[in-house]
């Protein structure tokens, strides 16, 4: 079994340091690193807040490759992690809200160390609890339109302005078209404006603030018109440490 762990096990497990690289305060895309979004996500039918938060975690290959335990980003004030202070600043309060990882194989892409299928999507899924795993996705025959909403994701992020402790970390306005913001191409409803056929968001607990735990499995969804689960690759527990920073993923091998 695969798990994520949080940063305070990271230190016993003496795991790698894996950095997002920045240039003069602009945040740096590459085709098929993971990127971690964060919206607000209110009523029935669902509306989003004005601004999401959008943060690269690198390369697929780091996850689908991991034989070991790893850490994604930095600590608070390192420059590359992200902090308590930026969601309250950008989203305005940690608590109950809706965040989801999103990855892609383009044809073409120039980093693609397992010779990926194009359309191959990397897709996390909310699970309930640290012990209990989620269903995974189906693979289905037709997957590029969500793999080319994913690439454009990433291509309004990549020479966004980054925030000023957080290199990898971006704020956008859920309503951008142009550049185009992971809330307007994610959508309230977690799907790719129907693009995809489940909700790929979880949501932070009400008191996560304060100390609580967000988890979420991360799958490999290869594009096959004969379907079949997607492959499980680990899961994500997204938690607030004693400084108030939010640990950003790590991913163990088997």
């Amino acid at each position: 079994m695969k798990n994520l762990l949080s940063k305070t096990l990271l230190a016993a497990a003496g795991a790698t340091l894996i950095t997002q690289a920045a240039q003069a305060g602009t945040t740096t895309y590459t085709a098929e690193d993971l990127l971690l979004g964060v919206q607000t996500v209110t009523g029935s039918p669902p509306t989003a807040g004005a601004n999401d938060l959008l943060i690269d975690i690198g390369q697929a290959s780091a996850y689908y490759q991991a034989t070991s335990p790893f850490f994604v980003g930095t600590q608070a004030g390192t420059g590359s992690g992200f902090t308590l202070s930026d969601v309250n600043t950008v989203l305005g309060s940690a608590n109950s809200q809706s965040w989801a990882v999103v990855g892609a194989v383009k044809l073409g892409d120039p980093s693609n160390p397992a010779g990926l299928p194009a359309n191959t999507l990397f897709l996390s899924k909310a699970r309930p609890d640290a012990i209990t795993q989620s269903t995974p996705w189906n693979s289905s025959g037709s997957q590029s339109t969500v793999a080319g909403k994913i690439s454009t994701t990433g291509s309004g992020y990549n020479g966004a302005t980054a925030l000023s402790d957080s290199a990898s970390a971006t704020s956008q306005s859920t309503a951008s078209a142009n550049p185009p913001s992971y809330g307007f191409e994610m959508k309230p409803g977690g799907n790719f404006g129907g693009s995809f056929g489940g909700n790929l968001q979880q949501v932070t607990p009400g008191t996560f603030s304060t100390g609580g735990h967000s988890f979420a499995d991360l799958y490999e969804v290869p594009q096959s018109g004969a379907g079949g689960p997607g492959t499980y690759l680990g899961y994500f527990d997204w938690a607030i440490d004693g400084t108030g920073a939010l640990s950003l993923p790590v991913c163990s091998g088997s």
